[in-house]
């Protein structure tokens, strides 16, 4: 849980960056909010929990400056199921037919070198 947690702050930093971005681009920010997905339930209620853990006194402080963006309605963590996590590409070995799914899902074409 503390590293899917770890990578949430991780994402919701990159999304803070693309919003700024995208506001000095268009000079206007969209009000929708950046949608976050991850596979792990415990770490998006933890991430959504402002409270005080006696199991997470050890996470850093830097790691909670996304509660005020989730609080603001910046971001907005949504839990998706692993058989459809879509980055599962990037981060594990997976078997030729997911690989098919999630680079088709990323607008990707895969040409296979036999």
């Amino acid at each position: 849980m503390e590293a899917e947690y770890m990578a949430l702050v991780t994402a919701t930093q990159e999304a803070k960056w693309l919003r700024h971005l995208e506001s000095e681009l268009h000079k206007k920010l969209m009000d929708v909010p950046t949608v976050i997905y991850c596979d792990n339930q415990s770490a998006i209620k933890f991430a959504g929990n402002d409270s005080y853990c006696a199991r997470s006194k050890h996470n850093n402080i830097r790691y909670h400056f996304h509660l005020e963006k989730v609080a603001n309605k910046e971001i907005t963590l949504s839990y998706i199921g692993t058989q459809n996590m879509v980055a599962d590409i990037l981060t594990k070995t997976i078997p030729h037919k997911k690989t098919d799914d999630c680079s088709t899902a990323m607008g990707l074409q895969l040409r296979r070198v036999c």
